[in-house]
């Protein structure tokens, strides 16, 4: 490629250096292929939780309906695995006219606020929710050849780095926000915002070995984080200078967050056998009810209620990459009228990765 190009590139990519223009524009030559989503259960979806302008609503949160940056990018990664570029061209908007920060990154909660109607209800960032939207513009524009979306993924993913990620000793850490988890005593992280295939996809557009340096860390941080009965890691841990343990302002459970660290492992190509036995261990154990949506890692104590469509179907899809007899795609349980936001968002990007890790 001639400099001449490679200037044209870092013009198009928002006045980067040469070298790194080339690495993001060169990305949108990658070999790529959408996940195919079955358009009844992403038409379901989109009538079930989307509005006319772009928001995914959440009602198991409030019931009144937030908006938050985790479901936006969510839906990015949504439509664009069913090729409704219309679709994503409105999250993208409403996300970026609504959420974004100065400082690139997106305040996270967004609903009503009284007489004032809907609003930012809170402007700090939510990590997971700012890799969601960066890796949703990054696939979307590999597919469907957009330097607009490459750049912006760029961008969000630079912000990434500078504002939220840190080193505590020889560790590479995510802080969940830029601000409210780090003290003294160490920093308090949550393994599920640990998106390995978006990290991946990040390393593979960028050249920037950080993003690996993170995945290194938060496979580190799953070994050690096994707590109570079945081992499992809490939602929010605790990294300071002793040995990691679950964060003291959480209640100490494997809960709603740390549900999606199998899909993320899955996904991502790192979910190895000694890495979701724990998860299997669990979910294969005799339990009256059927698997327990949570557990407390200090007492043992089990919800009294069982786990939701979208998180059996990140176990469907976990078992097999662990060597474990389990379900095919084909077999995966199908979200119905009684899930609500998360468990049929849970549901869908199962799908998704269950597909992608086939092909």
């Amino acid at each position: 490629m001639s400099r001449r190009h490679l200037m044209i590139l870092g013009i198009l990519l928002g006045g980067t250096s040469p070298a790194l223009a080339s690495d993001w524009f060169s990305f949108l030559f990658g070999r790529h292929k959408s996940a195919e989503l079955d358009p009844q259960l992403w038409g379901q979806y989109c009538a079930r939780f989307v509005t006319a302008d772009g928001r995914v609503i959440d009602k198991d949160s409030d019931p009144k309906g937030i908006t938050h940056t985790e479901g936006q990018g969510y839906g990015m990664l949504l439509a664009e695995a069913a090729g409704d570029r219309a679709r994503f061209d409105q999250f993208w908007r409403w996300t970026h006219s609504h959420l974004r920060r100065p400082d690139g990154l997106f305040s996270w909660k967004f609903g009503a606020c009284g007489s004032h109607g809907d609003c930012v209800l809170d402007k700090n960032n939510a990590s997971d929710g700012d890799v969601l939207i960066a890796w949703a513009l990054l696939r979307a524009g590999k597919n469907w050849q957009r330097t607009d979306y490459v750049a912006a993924a760029r961008d969000i993913a630079k912000s990434i780095s500078n504002k939220l990620i840190i080193r505590l000793g020889q560790d590479t850490l995510l802080l969940p926000a830029a601000d409210g988890f780090s003290d003294r005593s160490g920093v308090v992280v949550n393994l599920s915002y640990w998106v390995f295939p978006a990290f991946n996809a990040f390393t593979a557009a960028s050249k920037d070995p950080l993003w690996q340096q993170l995945s290194t860390t938060g496979l580190a941080l799953l070994r050690a984080a096994r707590f109570g009965a079945w081992h499992l890691p809490p939602d929010w841990l605790h990294v300071g200078k002793g040995p990691p343990g679950p964060a003291d302002k959480f209640p100490p459970r494997y809960s709603f967050d740390a549900v999606r660290i199998p899909l993320y492992l899955v996904w991502g190509g790192v979910g190895n056998k000694d890495l979701l036995e724990p998860f299997i261990s669990f979910w294969s154990a005799p339990h009256p009810n059927g698997v327990p949506a949570w557990v407390d890692l200090k007492t043992n104590a089990v919800a009294p209620y069982a786990w939701s469509t979208g998180v059996a179907s990140i176990g469907q899809i976990a078992a097999p990459a662990s060597g474990t007899a389990g379900g095919t795609l084909a077999g995966l349980p199908v979200p119905g009228a009684k899930d609500g936001y998360y468990s049929w968002s849970l549901s869908l990007l199962a799908r998704i990765a269950a597909t992608e890790t086939r092909q």
